[in-house]
């Protein structure tokens, strides 16, 4: 929490400290969501986000539904779980034949509203909104005709449910890096609940028999060391209540239950609770109060949660909607990026800024939260049918994710790199937090099968910084009694099996340079960072010399450097030796750590460690020089691993020396395929941005951030990942980014790859707590405001503006 508030004040400082004009707030109004007709299914909800939470909205015959997603409800498989779903009717309905109807996600105060208006002149208007700094959702009703309301909370785990166990991969999607292909049954635990006369109250505590840390510590010989690890999900529950009340001119009366229904959606059944206003009023309002805490009882859970329902009874949610209100006006006028403002939808450049505004709106679910935003859906997801239509049936549930709730490192990072420039530091903890609060495993892991010091995250790990059971291999036996084993015995302990990333930690180094660029940024204090961007870099000195010795009998080649071998590099290339991508992190996260200590001691060990690293290995293609993903690989695959000196490591940066090596290895050795993806999390457009080559980074940003084929703009398609696609968003945002400022170095390139006929109005952040605003008409640079102001000598337009 104090990583947070500290995050926070970081923020307000920036903003008070940057005595630079901002473009007014009416700006973010022109990126308004608004349809004029009712949805489908839920593949045509909106987001309506807030703290940590997250809803998909839509009104579906008549009905406003909405599912309440909120990250850390996590169930005994490891998977990520919604909280369930609700279900909104007025009485007599707004929404008959004729009906002037509108949904509109209004960004000014991040709420979602509905309105109707009749024939006759009868008015509705339902206002869905979530607290910043409390996890409650609200839904505000009025009508000019006096109503009745009725809410019903929907869940499909009233009864344990079987997932699927097709054989195929994907399948088991919601808890995959588990379970997927795992020949025994696997359950979802079912949620509990208690309807009262005037709320239901619904939860889900762990099981612990059932919890599988306890099976990953077995699988993974860690039972030794098994009291030195640390669980995020013991004792976990999570849940809330839903309420309503009927305002009226001097109190308010409760709802009322008025039974159970049950039901199917998306060919999932689920049961209802329904509750129902005992008075016709012009007013009404419904409260969804949510937790999510780790207590040794259960009864103690359901003291805390009594408690905030107390506070909420006397709450008339003014104070709420004032904070709320004002930490919307602080995020949209902290930065933005506007271009062609002058247009509309019908124009790309318009488009992509409404886009980028729409996706950073939904990265703000991830304020506060008890673990970084899922690559893969966010708390955003909604019925897999309709991302696609081979997960259907029983058991593909509202739950269901591809590739599951773990959190494949390579992915993860797409959201947060973004979060630099755009100033939303208070949404970067979380994503930095996960890697410092798992260092414990990581490290216990490391020391118990190597006997040495350093830590090894797995690029594919569960939410308790182990590998998954799937990755590492199964073994042992299934609930039901049997042994299956797709583990060799020969295999070495402590390695994955999955040969894709059996050898794979880098992502430990390129999150340290994360949480360096994060200090470089803002001057924060990181010293609770340190020991794990220390313990990265230690495993890879350690580790590597130990694999030498038991090779050759010493710990370095015989030119004195340390070899890497074996590895992967980014889910590929298995067996490798000195990958290009390892030693840019280990080079750039070294020179971080030089440049921050103060111990000598440490400092003179990093000046070693940096002194026998590898040089980058290099191969000669049409007779071009261009770096190679390792030494034992001349393949290369579209993760790019030969292209990270340039990005994320910024080691090669444009008007310096070694960016032809980078260019030319990005055209004469990765496919034209390769580079003009725009799916996912493929970071072409970002190396096309640093390369300073305009017309392909412009080609490729308009594929990638041009709208989804939802019908919010910003739900992009499960074409690799699951929808909505959060990493493609986040890697078209570093994209549009990087073509319009580079900070790879002391320099602050301007433009190094904007296209001169789209206008632009920005403000970003740079490093050492420089705010940049500018105006940019036909190539030039019409306003430019930075603060501090003694670093306006550091701006460099890139290309020179008569270049242009």
């Amino acid at each position: 929490m104090q990583q947070w508030k500290r995050a926070i004040t970081i923020a307000l400082t920036f903003a008070s400290a940057a005595a630079v004009p901002a473009i007014a707030e009416d700006q973010i109004d022109q990126y308004n969501v608004t349809w004029t007709s009712q949805s489908e299914n839920s593949a045509g909800s909106m987001p309506c986000v807030g703290g940590d939470i997250g809803l998909n909205a839509w009104i579906e015959n008549d009905e406003l539904l909405f599912y309440i997603g909120r990250a850390g409800c996590r169930d005994e498989n490891g998977s990520l779980l919604k909280m369930g779903r609700v279900r909104l009717a007025i009485k007599p309905s707004p929404f008959a034949k004729d009906t002037e109807f509108t949904q509109t996600l209004n960004l000014r105060d991040g709420a979602v509203y509905v309105t109707s208006k009749r024939p006759d002149g009868n008015q509705a208007t339902i206002r869905l909104w979530v607290e910043i700094h409390r996890p409650i959702v609200h839904a505000e009703i009025e009508t000019t005709e006096k109503s009745d309301v009725e809410v019903t909370y929907e869940n499909w785990r009233h009864e344990r449910i079987e997932l699927p166990n097709t054989g195929k991969n994907l399948h088991r999607g919601q808890c995959l890096i588990n379970f997927d292909n795992f020949p025994g049954q696997v359950f979802v635990e079912p949620d509990s609940f208690t309807p009262a006369p005037h709320a239901i109250r619904f939860w889900h505590r762990m099981n612990e028999e059932r919890n599988v840390f306890h099976r990953l510590v077995s699988a993974q010989g860690l039972d030794p060391i098994k009291d030195k690890l640390t669980d995020p999900c013991r004792h976990l529950t999570f849940g809330g209540e839903l309420s309503g009340r009927s305002i009226l001119e001097t109190t308010s009366t409760p709802f009322a239950f008025a039974g159970e229904t049950t039901g199917e959606y998306a060919l999932t059944p689920f049961k209802g609770w329904r509750y129902r206003s005992q008075a016709k009023t012009n007013k009404h309002r419904i409260d969804i109060a949510t937790l999510i805490s780790q207590t040794d009882t259960l009864e103690h859970w359901h003291q805390e949660l009594d408690r905030k329902i107390a506070e909420l009874e006397a709450d008339d949610l003014s104070a709420a909607r004032m904070a709320a209100a004002e930490w919307w006006s602080n995020f949209w006028s902290r930065s933005y990026i506007h271009i062609n403002p002058d247009k509309d939808e019908s124009d790309p450049g318009w488009r992509l800024a409404r886009n980028y505004a729409l996706f950073r709106y939904m990265l703000a679910s991830g304020l506060n939260s008890r673990e970084p935003i899922m690559f893969n859906g966010g708390v955003l997801t909604f019925d897999p049918i309709f991302a696609d239509k081979k997960f259907h049936g029983r058991g593909y549930t509202p739950d269901h994710r591809q590739w599951g709730s773990a959190l494949t490192a390579q992915n993860q990072r797409c959201m947060y790199w973004p979060m630099l420039k755009s100033g939303d530091f208070d949404l970067l903890m979380p994503g930095l937090d996960f890697y410092r609060n798992g260092l414990t495993n990581a490290r216990e892991r490391t020391r118990h099968y190597w006997g040495h010091d350093g830590c090894t995250f797995t690029e594919q790990i569960t939410i308790q910084s182990l590998p998954g059971l799937m990755v590492y291999g199964y073994a042992g036996k299934d609930y039901k009694g049997k042994t299956w084993r797709y583990r060799p015995d020969e295999i070495e302990s402590g390695i994955c099996v999955n040969n894709a990333v059996n050898y794979l930690y880098e992502s430990q180094l390129e999150w340290s340079w994360m949480i360096l660029q994060y200090h470089r940024f803002t001057g924060a204090d990181i010293s609770s960072y340190l020991p794990l961007i220390e313990q990265s870099v230690i495993f890879y000195d350690e580790h590597y010399r130990m694999r030498e010795k038991q090779r050759t009998g010493k710990e370095l080649t015989e030119d004195g450097k340390l070899h890497i071998h074996p590895t992967n590099t980014l889910e590929g290339h298995p067996g490798g030796s000195n990958p290009t991508s390892v030693i840019a992190g280990l080079q750039r996260v070294l020179g971080g750590l030089i440049d921050l200590t103060t111990d000598k001691a440490k400092a003179q060990r990093w000046q070693d460690m940096l002194a026998i690293l590898p040089d980058m290995p290099t191969a000669k293609v049409d007779g071009h020089t261009v770096l190679r993903p390792t030494t034992k690989h001349e393949s290369f695959s579209w993760h790019m691993p030969s292209m990270y000196p340039l990005y994320p490591y910024e080691v090669h940066r444009l008007g310096t020396p070694g960016i032809e090596l980078m260019r030319d290895t990005f055209l004469h050795s990765i496919g034209e395929s390769q580079r003009m993806d725009h799916r996912a999390w493929i970071q072409g457009v970002v190396h096309f941005a640093h390369l300073g080559m305009t017309p392909e980074a412009e080609e490729l940003i308009i594929r990638k951030l041009d709208s989804g084929p939802y019908r919010f703009p910003a739900f992009w398609p499960p074409a690799i990942d699951h929808a909505p696609d959060h990493n493609w968003g986040g890697m078209a945002m570093i994209g549009l980014q990087e073509m319009l400022i580079q900070t790879g170095d002391d320099r602050i390139l301007l433009l190094p790859a904007w296209p001169k006929e789209w206008e632009v109005e920005f403000k970003l952040y740079a490093p050492e707590k420089t705010v940049v605003v500018g105006t940019v008409k036909e190539g030039k640079v019409l306003k430019l405001n930075v603060s501090p102001e003694k670093r306006r000598t550091d701006v460099v337009i890139w290309p020179d503006e008569k270049d242009r």
